[in-house]
């Protein structure tokens, strides 16, 4: 239903506070250590929390720079000092809840994965967070392999027994450049592959033969702050009016996560494509950078295209109307010429100001010249 991660985050993390924390017990700053000293005190730090595991408390022995330090670690010291990690891990979690729209009520278990389960740390805040056990049964460190097995047995044998059934989805929204530099998503995160979407486009521009198709990935409302994928251009496209052409674009995914994007023009059945594999040469950790920009940025992205949409609808009802003037100027008197090209001209000039409410406003004072010329041809 929903899938997320962050393939930066583990046991090594736990490691390196621990090792910070045991250093400033000595009143020494991290900075002041050698590598090769951090590294001895790093196993030291994975064997206490290894054996916090079974015990409430361990002694701790330990030298840096030549000053020694004995005391004691406790359980809880061990859930404050991984407080960072346990937060990032959980707010995964929720941003995966979301993404599947449920509530942590809504599921039936919590499996744990991974050997940095066994701490009981981890699953305090876990059990916490999920308000119920989380499953610790299997060994954590095996659990990986028998999903792979469990897969491998279905693709083998077809339908098994326990009707599981194993989707891949989409880890970013899939999506093509329109006009102004914004994205129309045409495959959202999360979707299950292989996969197939349609959307009708059109032109902008009377007499257009062509058009350039700009394959995006990301989370963001502008071209500029997405990944882009590749281009093709599209020809062929019979010269119309403005927004009377009929471009129907494909973005099909493939079991194996091939892109194809095709742009065919329906009438003359003329049609380019281009393949491409999305996941090529990005890592989890800049997925997951693309996600968290589109969480962070969500409030400034929406308005940001309210602005350009408007800015692009009011700049297509100027190019319009220009071109019906030069076509049936006869309908409409001198003084009434006068006047709607003076409401153009007013709007053309609010178009380069960042004023989502003057734009809006210009619009509506041309509407009733624009629409009365239109009645009029």
């Amino acid at each position: 239903m929903a899938t997320g991660g962050n393939s930066a985050l583990g046991g090594d993390d736990i490691d390196r506070l621990m090792t910070n924390w045991l250093i400033k017990q000595l009143n020494i700053d991290p900075k002041d250590v050698s590598r090769h000293d951090k590294s001895i005190l790093a196993q030291q730090a994975k064997a206490y929390k290894q054996a916090l595991t079974d015990d409430e408390q361990v002694d701790i022995d330990i030298t840096v720079n030549e000053q020694s330090y004995q005391g004691v670690l406790r359980r809880t010291d061990l859930l404050a000092i991984a407080e960072p990690v346990s937060r990032r891990t959980l707010s995964v979690c929720e941003q995966v809840l979301r993404d599947a729209k449920l509530l942590s009520a809504d599921l039936d278990e919590v499996i744990l994965v991974g050997g940095s389960t066994r701490m009981p740390a981890i699953q305090q805040v876990v059990t916490e967070f999920f308000a119920k056990q989380p499953l610790c049964r299997l060994n954590p460190d095996e659990v990986v392999a028998l999903g792979a097995a469990q897969t491998a047995h279905q693709l083998v044998n077809g339908d098994s027994n326990n009707n599981l059934l194993l989707l891949d989805v989409t880890p970013l929204s899939l999506g093509l450049e329109t006009m102004g530099g914004l994205v129309e998503v045409l495959i959202p995160r999360n979707t299950p592959i292989p996969v197939k979407k349609r959307q009708v486009f059109t032109t902008y521009q009377d007499g257009q033969t062509g058009m350039v198709i700009h394959v995006v990935q990301g989370e963001r409302e502008t071209v500029d702050n997405c990944r882009s994928l590749g281009r093709f251009e599209l020809y062929g496209i019979p010269p119309m009016k403005a927004g009377f052409a009929r471009i129907e674009v494909t973005f099909s995914i493939d079991a194996n996560g091939q892109l194809t994007v095709s742009a065919q023009e329906t009438t003359t059945k003329t049609e380019s494509k281009i393949e491409i594999v999305p996941s090529y040469g990005l890592s989890d950790e800049q997925k997951e950078q693309l996600l968290v920009a589109g969480f962070k940025h969500a409030e400034e992205d929406k308005n940001t295209r309210s602005l350009i949409e408007t800015r692009v609808e009011a700049e297509r009802e100027v190019l319009a109307l220009q071109s019906a003037l030069k076509e049936f100027a006869a309908l409409l008197s001198s003084e009434e010429q006068h006047s709607l090209a003076e409401q153009i001209q007013v709007l053309q000039t609010t178009l380069s100001t960042d004023d989502l409410a003057l734009i809006e406003a210009q619009q509506a004072k041309l509407k009733p010249h624009s629409d009365a010329f239109a009645a009029r041809i």
